[in-house]
């Protein structure tokens, strides 16, 4: 068990005084979700009332990004000597057409492969360029094939449709554009010394600004990193594919940059990391990374990591562990923190052991983002506090294995939990019998920090009580008096089959001070559990309804009488083919539906229907839910799993 499971799995066994069991998830249907990067809303006036329109499109790196060469100032480098398939070295022969040529020149490089034994010295304002493919070979022992740092830096110099194999590339400088190229095969070689780091990396950007990385293929890239940047301001890295790296992406001091729409498989350790002081304005978006590789070497992944920074967003991104992670102990997801104001919206995450991890901040909002099959969905570490806000709003959680929302709360100041839905199915994870699960839990904040906002959540038990799993909606994790001044509010507890419980008082006074509030408890087998109801503390209670739950589940004093409802049955139909599928709920008539995407977006339909653009990760599953509310004052609510066509 990695320290970060262990973390997990002990704030669950404190909070529930016992811990759960292993094993590793099963995957289903409805559950093997992977990904969205953009939405579109349009009025369909065509489907039925609350209706649904469903398209995929792919997202991610073009395979069509052939760049042409210019047609004027360019020159042959045959026209230095060098010549493809020729089995001599053409590193002098390619030097000399660096230095020879004037500004603005286009060197194009005819089709083949050309010989490298020492390094190229790149000047400013040249291009490299080939008409269709052309390799540049490493043959030589250490060293790099191209580096701009030995003269300082080049400027606008740009590489076009080329092949670098067996040794990396170096750039710093201006405008520079790297564009629609292939690194491959480096890695250090057999008996090396680990002191020579010249073969690590595919792409080593330094001090890189106002420059272009687009379109461009990295695999077998096994030692270290495929692009490793330091100092890159103002620029785009996009639309790259990388497989069988080690890691895919290593910032330092990122800012005004925009990382997105790269597509990342194979990784063994790490997808993206961003790291150092000057990350102002980075924007890391809309990227797909699936199928972490496990190996014996490296037992924990992480899928994003963000540790730094002011403004940082990270939206869209697609992070899908995969079959590789099941024999490791797993990672994380996301990892931040040490950044301020960051932004975290509509991500999804699949498969890692924390879904999204909050370490040390002074601010940071967790918003609509989408977290499967984890073992902790989001949960705030206790290495560092989060000075100011941290937000978490509208995330939808589904089947995590422990806790969806938790975490040490002690570090953070007046944290924000309002309006997540998250969902636990009995059965799900093997071991799940005698297992104990909670979906949020609440807990004392920063010392002289105002209490927990938790609001407006629903939290939904499904299956069958016989899987022996022991759930909780909610836990109020605190103990004589420390919860003061909380308000549990509108907040929605439902079991689809008459089993588990709502809030769970899990210490004596854990309740004294909290308030009540317009909570709905529905079809659950107790509303409140825990501690009897005189050593729970004062609390006050207003406006809390049961629907449909035993009178003894029942607390006098917070919700004193169960009402009876017949309550409908709810379904939803998927029909369509290809790219699309409509969906319709069995309840029409003028009722809004409320509907969750299954990748964190949410809309609300009521006469008219919502057409949803997916970007997806072909041959694999989503899922979408729908809730109608009820005149009980309750909640109808149904799920559907979704399968396109291959992309």
């Amino acid at each position: 068990m990695t320290k970060h499971e262990a973390l997990v799995a002990c704030l669950v066994a404190a909070t529930l005084a016992g811990c759960g069991g292993g094993g590793g998830g099963s995957e289903t249907e409805s559950s093997r979700l992977t990904t969205t990067t953009t939405t579109v809303n349009t009025q369909d006036t065509t489907v039925q009332a609350s209706g649904l329109v469903l398209s995929s499109v792919t997202v991610g790196a073009s395979t069509t990004a052939q760049v042409s060469c210019p047609q004027t100032q360019t020159v042959s480098v045959t026209a230095f000597g060098a010549r493809p398939d020729d089995g001599v070295d053409d590193t002098a022969a390619l030097q000399r057409a660096l230095n020879e040529s004037a500004p603005g020149t286009t060197l194009v490089l005819p089709a083949g492969r050309y010989q490298l034994s020492s390094v190229l010295l790149p000047r400013s304002d040249l291009t490299l360029c080939a008409s269709t493919t052309a390799t540049l070979a490493w043959t030589g022992g250490s060293g790099h094939l191209i580096d701009a740092v030995y003269r300082g830096r080049a400027d606008r110099f740009n590489l076009y449709n080329l092949t670098f194999d067996g040794a990396s590339v170096i750039l710093a400088g201006t405008g520079n554009r790297v564009v629609n190229n292939t690194f491959r095969n480096i890695n250090r070689p057999a008996g090396a010394p680990t002191t020579d780091r010249s073969r690590l990396y595919g792409l080593h950007l330094v001090d890189f600004t106002d420059g272009v990385v687009e379109h461009n293929v990295f695999s077998n890239i096994d030692t270290e990193t495929a692009i490793i940047g330091y100092g890159v301001s103002g620029s785009r890295i996009r639309q790259n594919t990388m497989s069988q790296v080690f890691q895919a992406m290593h910032f330092f001091d990122l800012s005004s940059t925009e990382v997105s729409q790269n597509r990342i498989s194979g990784v063994r350790r790490m997808g993206i990391e961003v790291q150092g002081l000057n990350l102002t304005g980075a924007v890391i978006r809309d990227n797909v990374l699936s199928d972490w590789r496990y190996q014996a070497d490296q037992r924990e992944l992480i899928g994003l990591s963000v540790v730094s920074g002011k403004g940082v967003v990270i939206q869209g991104n697609v992070l899908r562990c995969g079959a590789g992670c099941e024999g490791s102990e797993r990672g994380w997801g996301m990892e931040l923190g040490g950044g301020d104001a960051m932004q975290v919206r509509r991500n999804v995450v699949q498969g890692f052991s924390v879904g999204i991890g909050v370490a040390i901040l002074d601010s940071v909002h967790v918003e609509g983002n989408a977290v499967y099959d984890a073992h902790a969905g989001i949960f705030k570490f206790n290495n560092g506090p989060v000075h100011s806000s941290l937000r978490i709003t509208g995330n939808q959680i589904e089947n995590a294995r422990d806790c969806g929302i938790c975490g040490e709360w002690t570090l953070a100041h007046a944290p924000v939990v309002a309006g997540n839905t998250v969902v636990r199915e009995a059965g799900r994870w093997e071991g799940d019998a005698g297992r104990r699960y909670v979906g949020i839990t609440v807990s004392p904040v920063a010392l002289g920090a105002p209490p927990m906002q938790v609001a407006s959540n629903r939290l939904l038990l499904e299956g069958s009580p016989t899987a022996g799993l022991q759930a909780w909606g909610l836990c109020l994790c605190g103990k004589l008096g420390n919860l003061a001044g909380l308000t549990l509010d509108s907040n929605w507890f439902g079991s689809a089959a008459s089993w588990g419980g709502g809030i769970l008082i899990n210490a004596e006074g854990a309740a004294h001070g909290v308030r009540f509030q317009s909570n709905v408890f529905q079809g659950v087998a107790s509303a409140v559990a825990g501690v009897h109801t005189w050593l729970a503390g004062s609390f006050t209670a207003a406006g809390n309804l049961a629907i449909n739950v035993p009178s003894s589940g029942l607390w006098p004093g917070l919700v004193p009488t169960s009402s009876v409802a017949a309550l409908p049955g709810f379904g939803l139909s998927a029909a369509g083919t290809g790219h699309q599928r409509t969906l319709q709920t069995a309840l029409e008539g003028g009722s809004s539906t409320e509907w969750l995407f299954g990748d964190g977006f949410a809309a609300i339909t009521s006469g008219t229907a919502i057409r949803h653009l997916y970007a997806i990760d072909g041959g694999h599953r989503m899922m979408a839910r729908a809730w109608v509310p009820h005149p009980s004052g309750g909640w109808l609510t149904g799920r559907v799993g979704l399968g396109f066509a291959e992309l």
